[in-house]
């Protein structure tokens, strides 16, 4: 049984690494890209649970690489205030931390890198139009997989309420979604002096911001903006009313109308 993770954002992508982390013995294959999607469904096999990582799939991979037919199949889809992206992307890449945004030039930005755009903007709203015009595939892709829905193979989760969320039961009905809520063996609680709750259901909590100390180092805690629309400036909410507006209200994330 396979359950996909269908992540889009560096916080989604991180948190499902840190599930894996704590909680190890769960199956886990790391990262599966687009054209590598057809490697997927190999990973099926009967009455044991596989959690694929699938890094910016939209709705053609699945089509294209018939995992829409497994029926064994689970797919979580992770969403994102398209807003809140913009300000968490732009505080990010400015740090240089990932490769391909130092050192490829990309058409969208005239030839030039991310980090190197957004280091030469003159302002906020320049950066945040940059990420817009950068990104504006990822959040189509995203888009494209609401149709899907109406599946009961599919569930969404949004990020936000991943990162601020303390209820128990937000989690397990998660975990139970990706049929992840075995309880550990008496022998395990006894070894390991754990309590009885299902291990994967605590690894879901336990990589949370909401039951840490303080942000991984990864985070830029714009996940806590409130209202991140209304926090854009004058320039950059033009250009995303314009070329934006759709996505945020195609999620049901405020759209500012």
């Amino acid at each position: 049984m396979i359950n996909c993770y269908l992540l889009f954002h560096k916080c989604g992508n991180n948190y499902i690494q840190n599930v894996h982390r704590i909680d190890k013995k769960t199956g886990f294959v790391k990262s599966v890209q687009p054209d590598k999607a057809d490697s997927v469904g190999g990973y099926d096999r009967p009455g044991s649970v596989v959690n694929i990582r699938c890094r910016n799939f939209g709705s053609e991979a699945l089509e294209a690489t018939g995992l829409l037919g497994v029926e064994s199949a689970r797919f979580l889809i992770f969403t994102r205030d398209p807003a809140s992206f913009i300000f968490s992307a732009a505080k990010y890449h400015l740090r240089g931390g990932e490769a391909w945004a130092v050192e490829k030039a990309h058409a969208a930005l005239g030839g030039q890198t991310l980090t190197q755009v957004l280091r030469d903007a003159e302002s906020l709203d320049e950066q945040h139009i940059a990420i817009m015009r950068q990104f504006d595939w990822l959040y189509e892709r995203q888009v494209s997989l609401l149709e899907h829905l109406t599946d009961s193979r599919f569930m969404r989760v949004r990020c936000e309420d991943i990162f601020t969320s303390t209820e128990d039961a937000y989690f397990a009905r998660i975990a139970s979604f990706l049929r992840c809520s075995a309880r550990p063996s008496i022998l395990d609680r006894l070894l390991r002096q754990a309590s009885n709750e299902p291990r994967f259901l605590s690894a879901l909590k336990a990589a949370s911001p909401a039951f840490k100390q303080k942000l991984p180092k990864h985070s830029t805690g714009a996940f806590a903006i409130e209202r991140p629309y209304h926090a854009l400036g004058p320039k950059a909410k033009r250009y995303y009313d314009a070329h934006w507006q759709g996505y945020a209200r195609a999620l049901g994330y405020d759209c500012g109308g």
